[in-house]
């Protein structure tokens, strides 16, 4: 009967599914994308399967990047930069990724204790932007007339046309306080799915997964 059980036992683990998922641990830094390095580390089976899920990661990273980039255009993409031009003078469309992180930072403004963190301050930002560039500071009166256009109420948010529209059309915003965090929660949820057991730090975002299935750390 024992040899019987073993010979069964044996079997199931041949199986496909029966198998220990996670067994390796692997990592992998990313380069490129949010102007910091980003550090992967999982276990799962194989190289083959800790690249492909790499591979979907460093998909996702690029599509974001593109999207919350406010410093470049790209071609087809209504992005940061695209919004910041064009919706002082109509309602732009925009991805769903966008218009979340734009409503939750407009959301997380109107809570007590966060009324400091605003995306709207773009005016003010870029300012110091071109002075890094051009090594000439600002002058007062050009920081003073920037800071009259940094109200975030004036950011009008259609949630059934998924549309941005500038009430005060000189408004600019600038999303350098809050997309690392928006974006590692995105990366996080989409490594829950492809590699439980997984390690990932974006720009002093860590976010750790399960543990391995045999209690390695």
């Amino acid at each position: 009967m024992k040899r019987l059980f073993s010979l069964l036992l044996a079997m199931l683990m041949l199986l496909p599914g029966c198998k220990a998922q996670g067994e390796t641990k692997f990592s992998r830094n990313i380069f490129g994308y949010f102007d910091t390095v980003i550090s992967l580390m999982g276990y799962t089976d194989s190289q083959e399967e800790f690249d492909r899920i790499c591979d979907e990661v460093t998909d996702r990273l690029r599509y974001l990047h593109r999207l919350f980039d406010g410093y470049n255009s790209y071609p087809g993409v209504n992005n940061l930069w695209y919004v910041n031009r064009h919706a002082g003078s109509a309602p732009v469309q925009v991805d769903a990724p966008l218009f979340s992180l734009l409503k939750k930072a407009k959301d997380l403004q109107a809570t007590p204790g966060y009324e400091k963190v605003n995306i709207a301050m773009g005016s003010v930002l870029i300012l110091w932007h071109n002075a890094r560039e051009e090594g000439v500071l600002p002058s007062e009166s050009a920081l003073e007339d920037a800071r009259l256009h940094t109200d975030l109420s004036q950011v009008i948010l259609d949630e059934e046309n998924s549309t941005v529209f500038f009430a005060d059309p000189h408004i600019r915003l600038d999303l350098g306080a809050v997309a690392k965090g928006y974006v590692a929660d995105c990366i996080k949820t989409l490594l829950q799915e492809k590699m439980p057991s997984f390690l990932i730090s974006l720009g002093g975002n860590v976010y750790a997964g399960e543990k391995p299935l045999d209690g390695r750390n």
